[in-house]
């Protein structure tokens, strides 16, 4: 699976980069989810930081945008919303399985 980090209007440096990859990279390891991508854009105007995150599974894409003055909490607060998204999303698919 493919982890894209890139950034608007600034570069992103190697810590930034290693810590969003860090907060991705657990998500992706659901077999059930099979996912595909992750692509994670940056963008800074002025003071506020802007994440958004896209998470490219087999037949479903989840997306978060979140803005912050800390981008280290829009990080954060991205990965929970995708958390929770795909907590979701793996609740729905159990509950569609045929029974055995």
């Amino acid at each position: 699976m493919a982890i894209t980090v890139s950034g608007r209007q600034f570069e992103v440096s190697e810590k930034v980069r290693a810590y969003v990859e860090a907060q991705l990279l657990p998500l992706h390891d659901d077999p059930m989810l099979k996912a595909a991508s992750v692509n994670a854009v940056l963008q800074q105007e002025k003071s506020r930081f802007s994440v958004n995150v896209v998470f490219n599974c087999k037949y479903h894409v989840v997306t978060a945008k979140v803005e912050d003055f800390d981008l280290f909490k829009a990080i954060d607060d991205a990965v929970q919303k995708i958390q929770s998204q795909l907590k979701t999303l793996r609740e729905k698919i159990v509950a569609h399985q045929a029974l055995p």
